[in-house]
């Protein structure tokens, strides 16, 4: 006998009945990114924080990147075969959510892809370029695949997952071997990779962390300190002012009104107290504020931690070929890595996502893709109003750091978990309709009860984010 429903309370969506663990791909993802980045327990960045004043010198560092040019990586070639065949096992256990183009986001897609393979037939280096295709294409099948087999709210619940045990691993690496020492003047915390595609990883956390938590943000306030203390002893200086950035955009749409302008005046009102104590003790303020900004880091940002003549050296290249590029990720032959490396300490790449998508795709290919963040952004910025807002947010959050990110580093398409967690939701918001799903505050962010002492654990919360 099935019970009545009133015409108050709305049908349940089939979705949210469905039983689905995010933890299973939440520890997939990173057991496959694991390999392919490759992460390294006992990572360090060095005793040095600037490359340039490492001991490794210019010709050794180019050596070495063209060895990797050369050899590849075994571990890639793997993971992403792992990846493709999860995101078609996703796809065929989720026929029952259509899947096709949908708007311009779906479509800017499916020409970047169109125009990525057509780079094949005026490559400077064909095979590499079908290599480097081979990896896209995988990204984009799993991204495709796991964005149809769950809706954007466990997406973020995936994300949350992925990147925090990331997190965590990583500081319980650091602490293993003793490598977390903030009290030096150049340390650098690294975690398990690069300390800027840690601070990626932290931010991508704490964003995710922040909707999940939902009300209960406070249950959640050790681990989001510690996550913006570890993000900022990076000092990577763009991927702060990226999750300074986006988390003050999260704020502002969650947060009401009220609430900000209070918030705006107590840290306005905290930071001038500062600064008057600072200056009755005769501290120098300008050097205060550079070494604040710098993050502590004493080489200068004017060249942009060594990225300006980079960029300048590339210019040439990219104008010699501005609309077709040198073929797909195919630019940084042996030639060209010896030429500009020799240069400019031995750089891997562009340090610039448009940059080097110019040097590849060419301009129209660069063009593409950040109309494709572009639209993704302001369909997601849309939706929000529909009733579901947080995860939308949750998708502005992820796009927008990938956009500031893009400026300094050049692995929004790479084999990387910060980026396949971008493609995954602008394959979500571009190729799948804007069902009613689950709103992740249902499972795990209710309403704060009036009684204090029936507040909800963090063990509680951590078990709804599972399910």
């Amino acid at each position: 006998m099935t019970r009545p429903t009133s015409p108050e309370t709305p049908e349940p969506d089939p979705r949210a009945s469905r039983p689905v663990s995010v933890v299973p791909a939440a520890l997939f993802l990173v057991s496959v990114f694991y390999v392919t980045e490759p992460m390294e327990i006992g990572f360090s960045a060095g005793p040095s924080m600037h490359i340039i004043d490492s001991e490794e010198s210019t010709l050794e560092r180019v050596d070495r990147n063209v060895e990797a040019h050369r050899s590849g990586h075994a571990g890639r070639k793997v993971g992403m075969i792992v990846l493709a065949g999860a995101g078609l096992y996703w796809l065929r256990s989720s026929r029952n959510t259509p899947c096709a183009p949908r708007g311009p986001i779906g479509y800017l897609v499916l020409a970047f892809a169109a125009w990525c393979l057509l780079s094949v037939t005026w490559s400077i280096q064909p095979a590499i370029t079908l290599k480097r295709l081979f990896v896209l294409g995988s990204l984009f099948l799993g991204a495709l695949g796991i964005a149809r087999r769950f809706t954007l709210s466990e997406l973020c619940r995936v994300c949350v997952l992925a990147t925090g045990i990331v997190a965590a691993v990583g500081l319980s690496s650091e602490l293993a071997f003793r490598t977390l020492r903030p009290w030096e003047s150049e340390y650098r915390y690294s975690g398990l990779n690069w300390p800027a595609f840690t601070c990626w990883n932290l931010t991508l956390f704490l964003l995710s962390l922040w909707i999940v938590a939902g009300r209960r943000i406070g249950t959640w306030w050790i681990p989001g300190a510690l996550t913006i203390a570890l993000a900022f002893l990076t000092r990577t200086r763009a991927g702060t002012a990226s999750l300074i950035a986006a988390g003050a955009g999260q704020f502002a749409l969650t947060v009401p009104v009220p609430n900000q302008v209070g918030a705006t005046v107590l840290a306005a009102l905290v930071v001038g107290l500062g600064l008057l104590g600072a200056a009755f003790l005769g501290v120098d303020l300008p050097l205060m504020l550079v070494h604040t900004v710098n993050l502590g880091r004493e080489e200068s940002a004017g060249d942009i931690s060594g990225r300006a003549g980079v960029w300048t050296g590339l210019l040439p290249y990219i104008l010699a070929r501005p609309v077709t590029g040198y073929g797909y990720e195919s630019f940084w032959s042996e030639t060209h890595l010896r030429a500009i490396g020799e240069q400019n300490w031995g750089v891997p790449d562009a340090h610039n996502g448009y940059i080097n998508l110019a040097l590849g795709v060419g301009m129209v290919g660069s063009a593409v893709y950040s109309l494709i963040l572009f639209a993704s952004v302001v369909t997601a910025f849309r939706r929000r109003h529909s009733g579901r807002e947080r995860e939308y947010i949750f998708a502005i959050g992820v796009l927008v750091t990938t956009m500031f990110n893009s400026l300094f580093v050049a692995v929004q398409l790479g084999p990387y978990l910060i980026s396949f967690l971008c493609m995954a939701v602008i394959a979500r918001l571009g190729f799948f309709p804007a069902v009613s799903e689950p709103d992740v505050r249902d499972a795990i962010s209710r309403p704060i009860p009036a009684d204090r002492n029936s507040r909800p654990s963090p063990l509680s919360v951590a078990r709804g984010i599972a399910t």
